[in-house]
């Protein structure tokens, strides 16, 4: 029962979500209390919106997060779309240079599709001439555009792959390293 109210709720509040917020529902106390989402109902949902907003940000580059032009032409693998990301506005670690992507790839029936990730490379190259390769995969996070890890201003971080890449970095300097990526 209490599942149905809650599911019905939700799927009311879809058509009152702002055209220009990416991430989240903008319920309105009257909405909320319609669905019998009373006051600490509501006050739990404007909490819960107001910490996954500062996870993904609210600062949503639309332009890029359309699907590209040259989609419909691509293969899995194929990139679509290479934008840097403003470092005053990333909250991650300083001395990585971080450039948003969009590439293709296909779903589990084969079906093209395009998705986005970030990139982040160290601001200097080091001595071997080799970066140290940082693989980091992530859980799901929502469903919304704004979503997007590559969006937010932590990029998915919860110092992990920053630490790891500065682990990688001082491993580099000392003992060497069998993940490497060869630089031009």
């Amino acid at each position: 029962m209490m599942f149905r109210a809650v599911t019905a709720f939700l799927l009311a509040a879809l058509p009152t979500a702002s055209t220009t917020r990416a991430s989240n529902l903008d319920v309105s106390l009257a909405t909320a209390q319609s669905f019998q989402c009373g006051e600490t109902c509501y006050n739990n949902l404007q909490t819960t919106n107001a910490a996954d907003l500062a996870v993904v940000g609210s600062d949503f580059d639309w332009d890029f997060y359309a699907v590209a032009d040259n989609f419909s032409t691509s293969k899995p693998g194929d990139l679509l779309k290479l934008k840097p990301v403003n470092p005053d506005i990333l909250t991650t670690i300083s001395g990585v240079s971080v450039y948003r992507i969009q590439y293709v790839s296909e779903d589990l029936n084969g079906t093209y599709v395009p998705v986005s990730g970030y990139i982040a490379l160290p601001f200097s190259l080091p001595e071997s001439g080799e970066f140290p390769l940082v693989a980091f995969a992530h859980g799901t996070i929502g469903e919304f555009r704004g979503c997007a890890i590559s969006n937010g201003p932590n990029l998915f971080d919860y110092s992990s792959w920053s630490l790891l890449s500065l682990e990688k970095k001082k491993k580099n300097r000392h003992h060497g390293n069998s993940l490497k990526a060869r630089c031009c």
